[in-house]
């Protein structure tokens, strides 16, 4: 049925009716409109292939062609025509009205659609486009199976690609593997960032004497090329920022290490440079260090340095005799100990992936991002290993011990655990090339002690440089204030004729026509000065006289606490009287008043430590496998040399008199 439609789009078409006016006409007598559409589009195809095949399809058609132009001929464009019906019952009737004609064009509808066809003299050539079309279909829909499968291939060839790519080959687990059992390096560049910065507007909670912004910063920037692994060439540049309040500070200098010799551009550091110019008459912009004739002239300096460090350890006297053989200077004790800390630290495994990000290029190379993780447990195991090791290799090689040291150690390697357990790794993350698996950017940030919450708070008093010269000065107060006392209570003794009374431990009517404010001890307390006998406490001597109304006192003492031998006075328990001060006496309190309990400053220096400051790593490598070009610069200065023209004209060799007797 659907190819008299399609032959009907045709026969209309050739008689000037539109494409619209024949859907309508279509709809009108109950085609649906998915049918017509399809038969549109079928109609034009046919006509397009038979206008390319128009000699093959000759033979089929002449007889038809000749008859339809026959009655073409015979008959008016107005001439109405039957439209092809799906149904039995009859279709009313549809006028239309064509461009060239606009009288209207009366279309019956029949009940005999194919009858009709029938008696239509075109019906031979609607029949074999018929049957073209339906060849065509076919071909068509084997086309599509055909293309279909192609696509499928492709597709499921261009996934296992991927998956090969992401998963097999470039994996980002495989990335990370490969980067994590090492690729040999010939050469690099390299550049490293490190900040360390305090901000005291994290500690506003804190109770800061002198907050203080801190920013420290070291930069470096090298090409590097590794000969072995001990030996490298390398030209770098590295610099130095500080700035802390109002001060600040950034110098940067040049060297390179070029066959072992170091060379340094002096020239960078003024300071330096006018240095060397004065001591040697030096004019240029470096020097040069030659290690083996350092290590030559002063090779051996370091063991007995080491071996006279050592004979301070639990009397190891015997090491001075032997400073070859000491494990921090050389020897093969000192091998051994490199050894072992290498197997410690070789196979740690410390840190690893945690998820993969990405793909980023870095300086024109494809990596894979990876956010990283830090195995604590791992690090503080390690850390204690290795100071075991060493202890234990000091001990061994000179035939002592640690019986006695055990506390000593345990403290230490617990008070280092504790700080890795604060420590807050806040970012972690490097990026790793997909096709050379080289390391191609580190980005590390972590929470760290501040500077602030030890040099300003109280935490300052359980850090030994700090707390002593604090306690130092508060020593110094108490003393002058003690004399200040002795000063106002003298004075009223002058006007009353009598020391006042106290309450509280403190003298009444002293202040403020004698003294402007009563002092109060400074705190926290010092040495073995406990909490109770550190308080300044004022207390009355004898009988009591009335005069105007006021108790008056013959005598007095005044009692403070020193923690350390001060301005001639012993440290201890102390009192003052009318006759001076009197100390390192014997407390007459309780053992709670009169001793400082166990001192738990160690911990709670721990555990009060602020890990607000960020420490920050960022570093990026390049060129791998690159050939720099090392060499050397021009008109360096030999320091050694240097030194030797010095020493001959400080202290020239006396000339030989011939003897003329």
């Amino acid at each position: 049925m659907q190819e008299q439609v399609v032959q009907y789009i045709k026969e209309a078409k050739e008689y000037g009716l539109s494409d619209q006016q024949i859907k309508q006409n279509l709809l009108n007598v109950g085609w649906e409109a998915s049918a017509v559409n399809k038969s549109f589009i079928y109609a034009k195809a046919e006509a397009s292939k038979l206008f390319e095949n128009k000699d093959e399809d000759m033979s089929l058609s002449n007889g038809a062609e000749a008859s339809q132009h026959t009655d073409r001929a015979q008959s008016p464009r107005h001439t109405a025509h039957k439209i092809p019906t799906l149904g039995a019952e009859t279709k009313p009737e549809t006028v239309h009205t064509t461009p060239s004609n606009p009288a209207p064009i009366a279309i019956q509808a029949t009940d005999q659609p194919h009858q009709q066809m029938a008696d239509n003299p075109i019906h031979i050539e609607a029949q074999n486009i018929t049957n073209y079309h339906e060849g065509i279909a076919r071909e068509n829909k084997s086309f599509q199976k055909k293309l279909f499968g192609a696509i499928m291939a492709l597709l499921f060839l261009g996934a296992a690609g991927v998956y090969f790519y992401l998963y097999v080959y470039a994996s980002p687990v495989k990335i990370w593997n490969k980067f994590v059992l090492g690729q040999k390096i010939d050469s690099y560049h390299n550049k490293i960032n490190l900040t360390y910065l305090d901000d005291p507007s994290k500690l506003a909670d804190k109770n800061l004497k002198k907050p203080f912004y801190l920013d420290v910063g070291i930069s470096w920037e090298s090409d590097i090329e590794l000969l072995s692994e001990e030996d490298a060439n390398m030209d770098a540049k590295a610099s130095l920022k500080f700035s802390a309040g109002e001060s600040q500070f950034e110098q940067g200098v040049s060297f390179k290490m070029i066959d072992k010799i170091l060379y340094v551009k002096i020239s960078d550091i003024p300071q330096l440079k006018n240095l060397f110019s004065s001591m040697y008459q030096m004019e240029g912009d470096w020097i040069k260090i030659d290690g083996e004739k350092l290590n030559q002239q002063f090779g051996d300096i370091p063991q007995v340095l080491g071996a006279q460090i050592v004979a301070q350890i639990d009397g190891y006297e015997n090491a001075l005799h032997n400073p070859e053989q000491s494990p921090l200077t050389g020897g093969e004790i000192s091998k051994k100990l490199k050894e072992d800390l290498e197997n410690i630290w070789k196979n740690a495994e410390l840190w690893g992936m945690e998820k993969y990000l990405g793909t980023e290029t870095i300086n024109g190379v494809k990596t894979a991002h990876f956010k990283n993780f830090i195995d604590k447990e791992k690090l503080k195991n390690n850390l204690g290993a290795s100071f075991d090791l060493i202890a234990n290799s000091l001990a061994s090689q000179f035939g002592g011990s640690l019986k006695g040291s055990e506390e000593s150690l345990a403290l230490a390697k617990d008070t280092l655990n504790k700080i890795f357990d604060k420590i807050e790794i806040k970012e972690f993350e490097t990026w790793v090339g997909v096709k050379d698996f080289q390391l191609y950017k580190l980005n590390m940030a972590l929470l760290v002690p501040s500077f602030n919450s030890i040099a300003n708070g109280d935490l300052g008093e359980s850090i030994p440089v700090l707390s002593d010269a604090r306690a130092k000065s508060r020593d110094a107060k108490r003393l002058a204030d003690m004399r200040q006392l002795a000063s106002a209570l003298e004075l009223y003794f002058n006007d009353k004729n009598g020391y006042p009374e106290s309450l509280n431990g403190i003298p009444q009517g002293v202040s403020p026509f004698y003294i402007g404010t009563i002092p109060t001890a400074p705190e926290p307390t010092d040495g073995n000065c406990s909490d109770y006998n550190n308080t300044y406490w004022y207390t009355p001597i004898g009988e009591p006289v009335e005069a105007n109304g006021l108790k008056l006192y013959q005598n007095y003492e005044y009692t403070f606490c020193l923690g350390d031998n001060t301005g001639g006075y012993a440290s201890g328990f102390a009192k003052m009287t009318y006759t001076g001060i009197e100390a390192g006496i014997a407390c007459t309190g309780t053992a709670e008043q009169c001793f400082k309990q166990k001192n738990l400053q160690n911990e709670d220096f721990l555990s009060n430590l602020d890990f607000t400051a960020e420490f920050k790593i960022t570093s990026e490598f390049s060129d791998y496998g690159q050939d720099f070009d090392f060499v050397a610069p021009e008109g360096a200065m030999d320091i050694m040399e240097l030194q030797q023209n010095r020493n001959l004209q400080l202290h020239p060799s006396p000339v030989l008199v011939p003897n003329q007797f």
